[in-house]
């Protein structure tokens, strides 16, 4: 039973109890017991010299505005108290969103800075369902005002934690990004979070070179060092303007440009299985390009036409959105 249900239950005993009560022991009309019952657990009083005179009427009206104030004040706090107290410690410390029970094979973004927001905004676009963890409370109120279809949940807390990871549901989760420039904090978040579920995908940043060893010992399946992709993208959009634009085009999900990557896993059963990439027919059925195949954690970039598609493997498509569409479409089918 619900707070609430059980509050109208306990306050509706008590209204019945004293209405009952002064009926047979004032011998008064129902109605005007109800009137007296409600005076007195309100703690506002009689009218006049009208009071219980019997017995049986005090008793009633004693026991009454004991039980009675009690379950009106549970039921205020239930129905109006709690629920605005519980508004404003998230306005004030910044509390978080609910996470649901039944969430799984979602992502944990781990920080929510620039990189975070980017993270989310991305995840977000490419529909996948997400929750973010983060120690800075005036981070997280900002979480509230962003109009996210696919997320799912907040929190304020340390993500090196383990009871915050739990309260996470990082046992149901399919991945894991940490956006620390921490890289210390990442290595114990990693070991910590992968203890706790090994078929975790652990994606990372690192802000030191001398870092990625470490994570990939703990247990990363990705580090993005953000030092060295930015230099290089920095110095080729200086020498290469169209390529850098043609990769961030393409590897961007939201709104900016027309040609996109994708990724379609071969399930058990397809009829690819066991074809080679030039038999595929995928530019001629889809109009995508066929760039690549992701295989224990691996990627084979152009595959020959005689390379063999097996179970599980991540094709890799390159094209526009109805293109990629209708690959995936093709591969996963």
């Amino acid at each position: 039973m619900s707070q609430l249900k059980r509050s109208i239950f306990i306050l509706s005993g008590v209204l019945i109890y004293g209405t009952i009560g002064f009926t047979i022991f004032e011998n008064i009309p129902p109605l005007k017991a109800l009137f007296w019952t409600v005076m007195t657990i309100s703690t506002v009083g009689y009218y006049g010299d009208v009071a219980p005179v019997t017995n049986g009427g005090l008793i009633v009206a004693s026991t009454s505005v004991i039980t009675g104030l009690g379950a009106l004040l549970y039921f205020v706090q239930t129905v109006f108290a709690g629920p605005l107290m519980e508004m404003k410690l998230k306005e004030v410390f910044g509390m978080g969103v609910e996470i649901k029970k039944d969430i799984t094979n979602h992502t944990v973004v781990c920080g929510y800075g620039d990189i975070g927001e980017s993270v989310a905004e991305e995840l977000d676009a490419i529909k996948k369902k997400f929750i973010i963890v983060e120690k800075n409370p005036e981070r997280i109120k900002a979480i509230d005002g962003m109009e996210f279809k696919y997320f799912r949940g907040a929190m304020q807390g340390d993500a090196s934690n383990e009871d915050v990871l739990k309260k996470l549901y990082i046992e149901k989760a399919k991945n894991l990004i940490l956006t620390s420039k921490d890289d210390a904090n990442n290595v114990f978040i990693t070991l910590t979070a992968k203890s706790m579920n090994r078929k975790l995908r652990v994606v990372t940043t690192a802000s030191e070179a001398g870092a990625i060893k470490k994570l990939y010992s703990a247990g990363a399946d990705l580090v993005i060092s953000s030092p060295e992709i930015g230099g290089t993208l920095l110095a080729n959009a200086s020498i290469r303007p169209s390529i850098v634009q043609f990769l961030q085009d393409a590897m961007t999900a939201t709104e900016v440009g027309e040609v996109g990557v994708d990724t379609a896993t071969i399930p058990a059963g397809s009829k690819f299985i066991g074809t080679t990439i030039g038999t595929c027919e995928c530019k001629e059925i889809t109009g995508a390009l066929f760039v690549g195949i992701g295989r224990d954690n691996n990627v084979i970039p152009n595959p020959p036409n005689d390379f063999k598609i097996a179970e599980g493997d991540e094709v890799i498509v390159l094209g526009r959105k109805e293109e990629i569409k209708r690959a995936k479409e093709l591969f996963s089918g």
